[in-house]
């Protein structure tokens, strides 16, 4: 068994990885050493659309994706003969309505 540091070790997944690590922060390296933090800190400049995706979620949107994820469990469900399907479905229906308030907890906004 090679050790995972080695050249040898190094799987080539984990390769890419790297190499895509290296490649975005060198990409957005410039812009957070240029950020000014006290501009950053105070800033509403996202409030715009944070309300507008929550209102997305809140409103018909999102209660026509938590409806296609139930129907979608449930197909799935059917097809595997199982309720594990089902379950997932709701899981993510209730996922999506719950997100606001869970981000909004979190962050005390």
């Amino acid at each position: 068994m090679t050790h995972f540091f080695t050249a040898s070790g190094f799987s080539r997944c984990s390769r890419f990885l790297l190499f895509g690590l290296i490649i975005s922060l060198s990409v957005l390296a410039p812009e957070l050493w240029a950020a000014d933090p006290i501009v950053v800190s105070g800033s509403k400049d996202f409030a715009d659309i944070y309300g507008r995706l929550v209102g997305w979620i809140k409103g018909d949107l999102g209660r026509t994706l938590s409806i296609a994820f139930v129907l979608i469990g449930l197909a799935y469900g059917m097809a595997r003969q199982s309720l594990l399907g089902f379950a997932t479905g709701v899981g993510a229906a209730v996922g999506l309505q719950v997100t606001p308030t869970i981000i909004n907890s979190i962050f005390g906004l």
